[in-house]
């Protein structure tokens, strides 16, 4: 088991209780149908409905034999294709001034685990056939979401002035790291870690010490609009910036 791995298990029953919560949004399951699943994943013995446990067979999740279909399950085939399909490096979307956000939020958010070359590889190795350029983007909008790692959220701890003790937010799921390289191939990648800022931000009740973020992934497929808002800002803060700087020039003339 590596060491993303090892990260995930650590965390607390909640996370166990979102995965059953997602593969029975994913595969229309009922609750005992999503844990006789994993405790079959997992070898631990548990019964279930005959009539349930045909439906599992019928949908393919189970195969002869009773193993559990996880590359069905857990949507892997579609990233491994992804990951097959990803031979050119792609460099980033953005301009110096965008960019400069991203660099400015990893600053800000990014443990110093995820910021060696070893782990950087790791995780380019692990999602998006060798390219660390990817996974240093995609490992600043991880790190954007909350985890109960004190040692991983300290910065996000530091950033917004408690410790955070609620679900970790974050899970590995390969889907979020295929839909990550969509919007990186096409959008500002400075543009989108700000709006994922944003949001995070906005989600935060410093009274209360909670963050309401969604999870990864549908922030992921709902995100244009919060796109489109952190573009329009920017844009606002440039044309400001412009304008002082053209200002201050004629007063020096």
């Amino acid at each position: 088991m590596d060491e993303v791995e090892k990260t995930v298990s650590a965390e607390d029953e909640s996370l166990v209780l979102y995965k059953i919560k997602e593969i029975i949004d994913d595969h229309h399951l009922t609750l005992s149908q999503a844990f006789h699943l994993l405790c079959s994943i997992h070898n631990i013995e548990n019964t279930i409905d005959p009539l349930e446990e045909v439906s599992l067979y019928n949908k393919k999740l189970l195969l002869p034999g009773g193993t559990v279909n996880q590359t069905l399950l857990f949507h892997l085939k579609q990233s491994v294709q992804l990951s097959l399909d990803l031979k050119v490096f792609v460099d980033p979307k953005g301009n110096d001034y965008t960019l400069a956000i991203a660099d400015r939020i990893e600053k800000e958010f990014v443990c110093d685990e995820f910021l060696t070359d070893a782990f950087r590889k790791k995780i380019a190795d692990r999602y998006f056939k060798g390219d660390e350029t990817i996974a240093r983007y995609f490992l600043i909008f991880r790190s954007l979401f909350p985890v109960k790692d004190k040692k991983r959220n300290a910065k996000w701890n530091t950033k917004f002035g408690f410790i955070y003790d609620g679900i970790g937010l974050w899970d590995t799921s390969p889907r979020i790291a295929k839909k990550f390289i969509e919007i990186y191939k096409k959008k500002d990648i400075g543009v989108f870690l700000e709006a994922t800022y944003r949001v995070v931000k906005d989600t935060i009740s410093i009274d209360d010490e909670r963050c309401f973020m969604t999870k990864p992934y549908k922030f992921l497929v709902a995100y244009e609009d919060h796109y489109d808002d952190a573009l329009e800002a920017i844009k606002q803060r440039m044309e400001s910036k412009a304008k002082l700087k053209k200002n201050n020039t004629k007063l020096n003339v």
